[in-house]
């Protein structure tokens, strides 16, 4: 008989999430829960005429972008799960669930004005959602000398529109730019415009003088209906906490008397859905998985991205992709470790209080992934 390993302190036991392990027969073949991951998410606004609500496997982030869109959350988290280079998430089938735009939502604008005549000739980069490009096509914008402001504008809706997976547009005029988000709805909001100067400004500068968020929220309800006898194992929620209660209360508890939802013994077919977020502080992130009512869900689990630009859903894609091949090949291990494939990093490096292991002790004790 072992002893208890003491290499860890009982202090540091916290919440989590784990298998009972009980005794079973053991042959050469093990029985391993094949992963299938459901996407939900909305599709571009020009892509929303003819839109139902039925699911889909997709097979590449090109048939994402042709179905949903280019640039749409669908398609922002297949080009991470299924990438231009590398294998993904290979065989693991990916089933987008698409949600039609919530009547009456708006998209997001984001306004920059340009000020000053270049005075030397130079590159500089649009940054959106924490990238300079994406798949192997850069936001630049070249700028000659003399340059006006309305001609470097127009350079920058040109460079931002040449850009086929961008999740945005542009236009321009006497130099202002308007950016817009792609589609419309209240995950359009995080929609994040900056601009890299490099190390020669030519007598630039650029800022932000108007902001417009989106709004509009979508229902699952239609989406969750038809999971039916599927068994979605892992669930990427692009929508965050604004659908927790609703994933939570489709998909149940588990309980040795009356286990509910996608537990209960004529369905079980329960999921994770992975949720994504870039906040670095840990109040702010104790509050949401620690909240009361979550303590005893099974449903939510987060897919961390401190200070990161980029959207959460990409967070969100990054944490289901590492947990699925996991998942499907090697279960008796964890994602402890692992790197994400594909997630805009500060820019800074600051992570906020997650450089800290007292903090990021305290967050895994809160139910929150570190």
């Amino acid at each position: 008989m072992s002893t208890i390993s003491t290499a860890v302190g009982v202090e540091r036991l916290s919440r989590t999430t784990g298998y009972a392990i009980q005794r079973g027969k053991f042959n050469n073949d093990t029985p391993y829960l094949p992963q299938r991951i459901a996407i939900l998410g909305e599709a571009n606004t020009s892509n929303q005429s003819g839109l139902t609500v039925n699911p889909i496997e997709v097979t590449s982030a090109a048939e994402a972008g042709a179905l949903f869109g280019y640039g749409s959350p669908i398609h922002s988290v297949m080009r991470i799960l299924r990438p231009l280079s590398g294998d993904g998430v290979g065989g693991i089938p990916t089933i987008v669930y698409p949600q039609i735009s919530d009547v009456g939502a708006s998209a997001t604008t984001r306004t920059w004005t340009v000020t000053g005549t270049a005075t030397a000739n130079t590159t500089h980069k649009v940054i959106v959602n924490g990238r300079d490009g994406l798949d192997y096509k850069g936001y630049d914008v070249n700028i000659a000398t003399g340059n006006t402001p309305t001609v470097i504008a127009g350079k920058i809706k040109d460079a931002i529109n040449s850009v086929t997976n961008a999740p945005c547009t542009a236009t321009s005029a006497l130099g202002v730019v308007t950016i817009t988000s792609k589609w419309k709805g209240a995950t359009s909001a995080e929609l994040y415009i900056a601009f890299d100067l490099g190390t020669i400004s030519a007598g630039l500068s650029y800022s932000q003088t108007a902001t417009v968020n989106g709004a509009g929220v979508v229902s699952l309800a239609p989406t969750l209906a038809l999971f039916g006898d599927e068994w979605n194992t892992l669930v990427i929620n692009t929508y965050g906490t604004a659908q927790f209660d609703t994933l939570e209360a489709f998909n149940g508890v588990p309980n040795d008397v009356a286990p509910t939802g996608r537990y209960a013994g004529l369905i079980y077919k329960p999921f994770t859905a992975i949720w994504g977020s870039v906040l670095s502080d840990k109040t702010a992130l104790a509050t949401i998985t620690d909240n009361a009512s979550r303590i005893s869900q099974v449903t939510n689990a987060l897919a961390p991205a401190p200070n990161s630009k980029g959207f959460t859903w990409e967070a969100a894609a990054n944490g289901a992709y590492l947990a699925a091949i996991v998942y499907n090949n090697t279960p008796h291990i964890d994602i402890s470790n692992f790197a994400y494939p594909d997630m805009p990093v500060p820019s800074d490096g600051n992570i906020g209080d997650m450089r800290d292991y007292v903090n990021r002790d305290f967050l895994v004790k809160k139910g929150c992934s570190t």
